[in-house]
């Protein structure tokens, strides 16, 4: 994320540019709930928050499983990821392949409304970006904490077909 100050609790969070709201959308925070007593708090508002992490020379057919905790703090009222005009999600996990401004995405959402399950395709950016989506959980799915694991190359085949998988 070029330009805006770097964030002095997470180095790899910076302040939005525009300055709306005065904070750093994702920033470290002391949780004592979380494993080791950290953990990364994002906030949004009216918008979407992202921390995108390269992590090259990553081979799904050798090592297919990521693993993550994540939690919601607060819900998106009426979001359903099944409809575009209330697509929205309180949290979620995506892997691309194709690069920061990706074309191929897969997402895994603890969303608001969306059954459980529940999978399907979102376009954004004027239908340049297209993500597909997994519902993991929903506003039913617990409090807390909740540790998620997944098959990626089980999953990204299934939804975006084996030809992808390598890139």
């Amino acid at each position: 994320m070029p330009g805006g100050r770097t964030s002095p609790l997470c180095p790899c969070a910076r302040q939005r540019e525009d300055g709306e709201g005065g904070s750093y959308p994702v920033e470290s925070v002391r949780s004592e709930d979380a494993e080791n007593g950290h953990a990364l708090r994002m906030s949004a508002g009216r918008a979407s928050g992202a921390l995108m992490i390269p992590v090259p020379g990553v081979d799904l057919c050798r090592t297919p499983w990521v693993r993550w905790r994540w939690r919601v703090l607060e819900w998106p009222e009426g979001a359903d990821g099944r409809f575009a005009a209330r697509d929205d999600q309180a949290i979620g996990t995506y892997l691309a392949a194709d690069g920061v401004v990706c074309r191929t995405s897969l997402a895994y959402r603890w969303e608001t409304d969306t059954p459980v399950g529940a999978t399907g395709m979102a376009s954004y950016v004027d239908g340049f970006v297209k993500v597909r989506r997994t519902c993991l959980r929903n506003s039913e799915g617990g409090e807390g904490f909740v540790v998620e694991e997944r098959n990626v190359a089980v999953d990204w085949t299934r939804q975006l077909g084996a030809d992808r998988l390598r890139g």
